[in-house]
C-alpha cells in the first residue's frame, strides 16, 4: 500500500513531467512558422571559393602567430561567400545579412522535417566590452539575450570544452568589414583539440562510431606495408586498397563487422598519405611511429598522385561529413585552381573526387553493402576497378574559360558532364549496389 506520502510524491513528479513535456511542445510550437524568413538559392563560382579561402587563411594564420589577443576581420564580399558556401553543403539552412557601422543584422530560415520553418533574426551592435546582442527572435519568441549569451557558452563549454563567446573582446563594424577581438585565453592545442571534440560531438555518426583501436591497426599494417617496400617507388593505390582488405580477412576472426573494417581502413588511409590532420578529428594514431619510412612507395592513381589526394580526401571527408558535403569540398578545390596560379579547373580530379566519395559510401553503408565491396576488392583488384582508364575529360580549364563554357557548378552544361562522370563511375562493379 502506498502512503499519503508516496502518493502525494507521484502525483508531484508525474505533474512536474507533464508540465515540462507541455512547455517543450509549446516551444517547438512557437520557433516554427509556415513561412520562411529568407529563401536565397546559393550559386558558388571561382570568385566565392577564392574570396572564402583568402578569409579562412588570413584569420587562421593570426592563431599560428601565439599572441593573447587576435584580431579576426571579414569584409562583406568574404562573409558573403563564406555564408553562400554554407548554404551551398546545408540546402535546408537560408541566410540574409546586412551590414552598417550601427550594427550587424542577420536573419536565417532552417527548413525543419516536419516542412515548416524555423526563423532565426539577430542584431549584433558595435561593442568594446565583448559581444552585444541588441535583439534575438526565434520564431514567434523574443528572447533575453544575456540569457541566450551565457545558456549558448554554457552549451559550448559542455561540448568542446571551452566558452567561445565570453572571450570575444570587442566588435567594431564599418558599412564594408566587421572586426572582432578575441581573447585566446586557450592556446592553439587547446583550441584545435575543443574545436575537433566538437566536430566529432556533431559531426557524422561515422565519427562517433569509429573504432580509433582498429583504425590504429590499419594505421600499423601501412606502416609494415611500407617498411617491407624497401624503395622508393610508386605503387598503385589498389595495391594498399587490396592490401588492407587481406587484413581485414584475419580481423573478421576478432568479431569486428564489414562496416567498422572498411571505414578505419578509410581513416587509416586518409592519415597516413593523406594528412595527419585528420588525426584531430578522429583520434591520435601510433604517435610512436614516424610520420612514413625514409624511404617509401608513393601511391597513385591512373599513374597520378595527385588524383589519389582527391580519391583519398574525398573518402574521409564522406564519412566525417556527408555525400553533399565531400563533392562540394572537391568542387570547391576546382573553382579554386581556376583561379590566377592556379592548376585550373580539371574534371578529371573532380572524377577522383567523387570515386572517393563513393568508395566510401558504398563500403559502409551497411553490413551487405560492406561485404560485397570488400569481395570485389578481395578478387584480382588494381586501378582500373577503381578508377575508368583512359579517362578523356576537360582539365587545366582557367576561370575565364570555365565560366563561358560550364558558368557555375548548378548550371545545366556543368551538371551534364557530372551525369557524365558519375555514369563512368557506375559501371565499375565497385561502384555498384549488391541485388
Amino acid at each position: 500500500m502506498l502512503t499519503r506520502w508516496t502518493k502525494r510524491f507521484v502525483i508531484l513528479t508525474l505533474t512536474t513531467l507533464l508540465v515540462i513535456w507541455v512547455s517543450v511542445m509549446l516551444f517547438i510550437a512557437a520557433i516554427h512558422q509556415s513561412a520562411p524568413l529568407q529563401v536565397s538559392p546559393a550559386y558558388v563560382d571561382s570568385n566565392t571559393a577564392r574570396l572564402a579561402k583568402s578569409a579562412l587563411a588570413r584569420n587562421i594564420k593570426r592563431i599560428n602567430h601565439h599572441k593573447q589577443r587576435v584580431i579576426f576581420d571579414l569584409s562583406v564580399a568574404e562573409l558573403t561567400s563564406m555564408i553562400e558556401i554554407i548554404e551551398r553543403t546545408n540546402p535546408d539552412i537560408s541566410t540574409h545579412f546586412n551590414l552598417t557601422s550601427n550594427g550587424l543584422y542577420i536573419e536565417s530560415t532552417i527548413k525543419s522535417r516536419w516542412q515548416r520553418y524555423i526563423n532565426l533574426s539577430l542584431l549584433i551592435t558595435p561593442s568594446t566590452t565583448g559581444i552585444n546582442i541588441e535583439r534575438l527572435t526565434l520564431g514567434d519568441l523574443d528572447l533575453p539575450t544575456d540569457f541566450s549569451i551565457t545558456f549558448i557558452d554554457y552549451l559550448l563549454q559542455q561540448f568542446s570544452g571551452i566558452k567561445l563567446l565570453s572571450h570575444i573582446n570587442n566588435i567594431s563594424m564599418t558599412n564594408h568589414s566587421i572586426v572582432v577581438g578575441y581573447n585566446m585565453v586557450n592556446d592553439k592545442a587547446a583550441l584545435i583539440n575543443s574545436l575537433s571534440h566538437l566536430a566529432r560531438r556533431f559531426g557524422s555518426q561515422h565519427i562517433i562510431d569509429n573504432n580509433l583501436r582498429l583504425t590504429e591497426l590499419y594505421y600499423r599494417q601501412l606502416h609494415k606495408i611500407q617498411r617491407h617496400s624497401g624503395q622508393c617507388t610508386i605503387q598503385p593505390l589498389s595495391y594498399f586498397i587490396h592490401s588492407l582488405n587481406q587484413f581485414s580477412a584475419v580481423l573478421n576472426q576478432q568479431g569486428y563487422s564489414a562496416v567498422e573494417q572498411n571505414r578505419a581502413a578509410i581513416f587509416a588511409l586518409a592519415a597516413y598519405f593523406g594528412s595527419y590532420r585528420f588525426e584531430y578529428i578522429i583520434g591520435k594514431l601510433a604517435p610512436e611511429l614516424p610520420r612514413k619510412p625514409r624511404c617509401y612507395a608513393i601511391p597513385t592513381l591512373d599513374k597520378r598522385r595527385d588524383l589519389t589526394q582527391h580519391f583519398i580526401y574525398s573518402a574521409a571527408i564522406e564519412l566525417l561529413s556527408s555525400k553533399q558535403t565531400s563533392e562540394f569540398i572537391g568542387e570547391l578545390k576546382e573553382l579554386l585552381d581556376s583561379n590566377l596560379n592556379g592548376s585550373g579547373f580539371s574534371f578529371v580530379d573532380l572524377m577522383a573526387d567523387r570515386a572517393g566519395v563513393l568508395f566510401a559510401q558504398l563500403a559502409t553503408e551497411n553490413e551487405a553493402s560492406a561485404i560485397y565491396h570488400q569481395q570485389i576488392i578481395a578478387l584480382k583488384f588494381d586501378d582500373q576497378d577503381l578508377f575508368p582508364p583512359n579517362v578523356t575529360l576537360p582539365e587545366d580549364l582557367s576561370q575565364d574559360k570555365f565560366e563561358t563554357v560550364y558558368q557555375h557548378i548548378d548550371a545545366p552544361a556543368y551538371l551534364a558532364l557530372i551525369t557524365q562522370i558519375d555514369a563512368q563511375l557506375m559501371s565499375l562493379p565497385l561502384y555498384q549496389r549488391p541485388e
